[in-house]
């Protein structure tokens, strides 16, 4: 995650996806938004959002901004919904 402005985490498998992506997301310091996918067994992480041209297809996607509480505290990590 040194390089670019977007990238992809192998997830584990674990049961909550969502907490293993904001955990990557903490352990990457360009990393300021994540899109989570349960369905599809995705983490995507970016280094800037365009908000307002978030696709909403396909479903299954929650996507958000990494609070600052997050970035500095990684035992507790939370994602603000877009």
């Amino acid at each position: 995650c040194e390089l670019g402005d977007k990238g992809w985490v192998a997830l584990s498998g674990s049961k909550n996806i969502t907490t293993e992506c904001l955990q990557a997301c903490g352990a990457c310091r360009r990393c300021r938004f994540i899109s989570v996918s349960d369905v599809f067994q995705d983490c995507s992480w970016y280094a800037s959002c365009n908000v307002s041209a978030l696709h909403h297809t396909p479903s299954g996607f929650v996507s958000g901004a990494v609070n600052a509480r997050a970035q500095q505290d990684k035992d507790d990590k939370r994602v603000r919904q877009l």
